[in-house]
C-alpha cells in the first residue's frame, strides 16, 4: 500500500528517485517484519498553490469591464484543460498500479526464496549433529538451550528449534535448540536432616515419587525434648543428588531417627524390619513373640500388627507380639471325577 500511495502521488517530489529504490522497496515489501508499517505521508503538498491556481482570476479582476467576459471564457478553457490532465494521470496511475501488483506477484517468490531459508528439521539428532546442519546454511546457534520432557525423543537430543522447524528465516538467524530432558522430571533432593519424619516421609511419597523406609539408629539425645526422638538424624540420599522421578520404579531413600525410646513407636506405619524390632526388644528388656500371616497384599516380611499400641509406654520384661506376612502355601487341586475316569 505505501509503495503505491508514493509511486502515484501527484506531486513529483513526493514519488520516488528512481528505479532502484522502488526495486528495494518492492523486495522487502511482503517480510513479516513490515507487516505493521505506519501509512505513508506525503512530504510536500499534494496541491499546486492557491496562488499559481488563482493568477489567471486576478488578471480578470485587472482588466476593464468590457474584456471581462472574454478572459473569463479563457480561464473556463484552461480549467477544463486541468481537468482532462487529472484524469489522464488518474488513469496511468491505475495501470501503474496494475503493473506494481503484478511485478510483486512474480518476483516476490524469487526474492523470499534469494534472503530466506527454510529450518531444516533437525530433531532427534545430537546438539552436534543439529548445530552443524544449521550453522551449514548460515544459521547462529544461541548459547542458551531450552529443555523439554518427551516421550518420543531420547533425553540429550533435540525436539525442536525457536524460531520453529519449517519457517523461512534470513542467514544470521539466531537459532535456540530445544533439547529433551527425557520422559521423566529430575529434581534435586532436599535436605530432611532435622526435620520430623512424617513429614519428610511425606514430601518424599508425594513430590519425589519415591519409596521411604525408616531405621532407627543408636544416638545420644542432646535435650529433653520428646520431638527429638522423631527428627531425621541422617538420610541415605546425599542432599543436592539429582533424582528422576520415575513412579512406575520408585526409588528407595532410608530416612535414620534416633534409636532411644522410652515408648512404643508405630512399628507398621513406620515400615519396621523384623530385625529392627529384635533389636528393639532386646535394648528394651522385652519379651517378643513374632506371628506369621498369610497375605499376597503384602511382600514377605512385612509388620501388620502390633500389640503394644503406638506412644504407650514401655515397661521392661513386658511381651511385645508383632504380627509379619509370610506368602501363602500353593494350592493343591483335587482331582474330579470327570478327570478320573477320563484318565481310566
Amino acid at each position: 500500500e505505501n509503495i503505491v500511495l508514493k509511486a502515484t502521488a501527484k506531486n513529483p517530489k513526493n514519488r520516488y528517485d528512481d528505479v532502484r529504490e522502488m526495486y528495494n522497496d518492492l523486495k522487502v515489501c511482503l517480510n513479516e517484519e513490515n507487516l505493521n508499517q505506519k501509512p505513508y505521508v506525503y512530504k510536500y503538498p499534494e496541491h499546486e498553490p492557491a496562488d499559481e491556481k488563482d493568477s489567471n482570476l486576478k488578471e480578470v479582476k485587472n482588466q476593464s469591464k468590457d474584456n471581462t467576459k472574454k478572459v473569463a471564457v479563457k480561464v473556463e478553457d484552461k480549467t477544463k484543460k486541468v481537468n482532462l490532465s487529472t484524469v489522464v494521470i488518474i488513469i496511468l496511475g491505475m495501470i501503474l498500479l496494475a503493473g506494481f501488483a503484478a511485478l510483486v506477484v512474480i518476483l516476490y517468490p524469487t526474492f523470499k526464496n534469494n534472503d530466506n531459508i527454510k529450518i531444516p528439521s533437525v530433531s532427534d539428532m545430537t546438539v552436534a549433529e543439529a548445530e552443524k546442519a544449521l550453522q551449514g546454511l548460515g544459521f547462529v546457534i544461541n548459547d542458551e538451550e531450552k529443555t523439554e520432557l518427551s516421550d518420543t525423543i531420547a533425553e540429550g537430543k533435540v525436539i525442536g528449534t525457536e524460531p520453529s522447524i519449517g519457517l523461512k528465516r534470513p542467514k544470521g538467524t539466531k537459532i535456540t535448540l530445544i533439547i529433551s530432558s527425557g520422559k521423566y522430571q529430575r529434581k534435586e533432593m532436599e535436605n530432611f536432616v532435622g526435620k520430623k519424619y512424617e513429614v519428610a516421609q511425606s514430601t518424599l511419597e508425594r513430590d519425589y515419587k519415591m519409596k521411604v523406609v525408616i531405621e532407627k539408629k543408636d544416638v545420644e539425645l542432646t535435650g529433653d525434648k520428646e520431638d527429638e526422638k522423631e527428627l531425621v538424624i541422617e538420610q541415605s540420599i546425599p542432599v543436592g543428588e539429582e533424582i528422576l522421578i520415575d513412579e512406575e520404579h520408585p526409588k528407595t531413600i532410608i530416612l535414620y531417627i534416633p534409636n532411644a525410646y522410652d515408648k512404643y513407636p508405630d512399628f507398621v506405619g513406620e515400615g519396621w524390619s523384623i530385625d529392627a524390632v529384635k533389636e528393639f526388644a532386646d535394648k528394651n528388656g522385652l519379651i517378643l513373640d513374632v506371628k506369621y500371616t498369610e497375605s499376597s497384599d503384602y511382600p514377605a516380611g512385612t509388620i501388620v500388627a502390633q500389640n503394644r499400641e503406638k506412644d504407650s509406654k514401655i515397661m521392661s520384661g513386658a511381651y511385645l507380639t508383632i504380627t509379619v506376612t509370610k506368602e501363602p502355601a500353593p494350592k493343591i487341586e483335587e482331582p474330579n471325577e470327570n478327570n478320573q475316569e477320563s484318565n481310566q
